[in-house]
């Protein structure tokens, strides 16, 4: 990695680039909490509960099957998404209750 211009100059060292990145991507920022009283953030302290549906349906597995490269595999098993795809409905409804079973 380059040097890195600072307000202090070049920096060569690591330390001295780290230091740098750190004050340029996360600048300190002074903020008030006074008005934030419960920090234990427990569920009875919000009223109203956001449902979100958690299924899963074959449709959708079909649908991000055929949005993949035929010739690609992105998981460690190396199982090509051309072949997840010639596997057919039968493999997404699979695939479906595989993500709905919690």
């Amino acid at each position: 990695m380059p040097a890195l211009h600072t307000a202090q100059g070049l920096a060569y060292l690591i330390p001295k680039k780290a230091e740098a990145l750190k004050a340029r991507f996360y600048p300190t920022t002074e903020v008030d909490l006074s008005d934030i009283y419960d920090t234990l953030f427990q569920d009875s302290f919000f009223q109203d509960s956001l449902e979100v549906p958690k299924l899963a349906i074959s449709e959708e597995v079909s649908s991000l099957l055929r949005a993949r490269k035929l010739y690609k595999a992105l998981g460690n098993d190396c199982i090509l998404n051309g072949f997840l795809r010639a596997m057919g409905p039968k493999l997404a409804e699979a695939m479906a209750r595989l993500a709905n079973a919690y």
